[in-house]
């Protein structure tokens, strides 16, 4: 799960006051930017999640963070593969439980087995979110650096 957070400086009540707006009006504002930049996010991580049966990467969501003076979204996946994917996993041993031979097509051989345990070879790390996560970065940090422009009438010299 990945949390998205960001501070504002000066803080939202004293953009607020400075820009003559309710305090409520700006949060509102962050979160219909949040709200599009999780949009974004799921969309960005979906092309670049594993996609083999397409499960996994259907999986990924959004929530949006609201409390009180908060505007933001955490990413999840309702999929519980997500750490083996994202880590990878060692080399171990995959055992029958619940009947007693494993059954599979194995086409290095061009037959179905019968085994009561394979060797898996692990699998390689897909970092796929952190990658994910800074190819949107720039579109979030340049959304949210025009926030303060949305409020400013007038610019004098």
């Amino acid at each position: 799960m990945i949390n998205v957070e960001f501070t504002t400086t000066p803080d939202l009540a004293e953009m607020a006051r400075r820009a003559g707006k309710s305090q409520d009006e700006i949060v509102g504002y962050l979160r219909q930017v949040m709200a599009r930049q999780a949009v974004r996010f799921r969309a960005m991580g979906y092309e670049a999640a594993p996609k083999r049966t397409g499960q996994y990467a259907g999986s990924i969501e959004t929530q949006p963070i609201t409390g009180a003076n908060e505007a933001g979204f955490k990413a999840l996946s309702a999929a519980p593969l997500g750490t083996f994917i994202q880590k990878g996993t060692r080399p171990h041993v995959i055992r029958a439980r619940n009947a007693r031979f494993l059954v599979f097509y194995w086409p290095k051989t061009g037959r179905v087995m019968f085994l009561k345990s394979v060797n898996h070879p692990g699998t390689a790390a897909n970092p796929f979110i952190e990658r994910t996560l800074n190819a949107w970065l720039p579109g979030i940090q340049s959304d949210l650096r025009a926030i303060p422009a949305k409020w400013v009438e007038s610019v004098t010299t």
